[in-house]
């Protein structure tokens, strides 16, 4: 049975892997390397992991609460039929 997709082309990271001593350079791996130096260079890059466990959920039930104390108590619908 003939494969629908045709055999893909090694990337430079794969040719890197097969031949260790030929050490090619991948463009866009070095740009991305760029990109993310220099995002961390203006704090926008990932954030740290956290060292110590936190209780699941417990960030969203904190903007839950800190939401509902800005949300009036009735909506204007239910204020109208009273």
């Amino acid at each position: 049975m003939v494969e629908y997709y045709p055999p893909r082309a090694p990337s430079i990271a794969d040719l890197n892997k097969a031949h260790p001593g030929a050490n090619l350079v991948d463009p866009a791996e070095v740009r991305r390397n760029i990109a993310i130096r220099e995002h961390k260079a203006r704090g926008k890059g990932a954030p740290r992991k956290a060292k110590t466990k936190v209780r699941a959920g417990s960030t969203l039930l904190t903007g839950v609460l800190s939401l509902s104390l800005y949300l009036p108590a009735d909506s204007r619908r239910a204020q109208k039929r009273r």
